[in-house]
């Protein structure tokens, strides 16, 4: 091989891993971004989950408010009888 050939693949050599730095610093940058999304994601999914835990734990309380408020029904050992609650309960099964 001659000079001009040896300078030729160095050329062609330095262009290619140019390429894959530029390549690899674009996938490092998609990287960071989607893993920031995802932890984005990821706290509104569990401050939606506690936001779902307060609503079904209020539906619970206000109907055994409605079940007294209405039937006034009470247990041998006066606590209350939440019929609503069956409804719930019913609903997610």
């Amino acid at each position: 091989m001659e000079t001009s050939d040896y300078l030729h693949l160095i050329a062609t050599l330095e262009n290619r891993a140019f390429k894959a730095e530029k390549a690899y610093s674009k996938v490092l940058r998609d990287h960071q971004t989607t893993k920031h999304r995802l932890e984005r994601v990821t706290q509104e999914l569990e401050h939606a989950a506690k936001l779902v835990k307060i609503s079904y734990d209020l539906s619970i309380r206000l109907g055994a408010v409605v079940d007294y408020l209405v039937k006034g029904k009470t247990a041998d050992d006066g606590s209350y009888r939440l019929e609503s609650q069956d409804h719930v309960n019913g609903f997610h099964r």
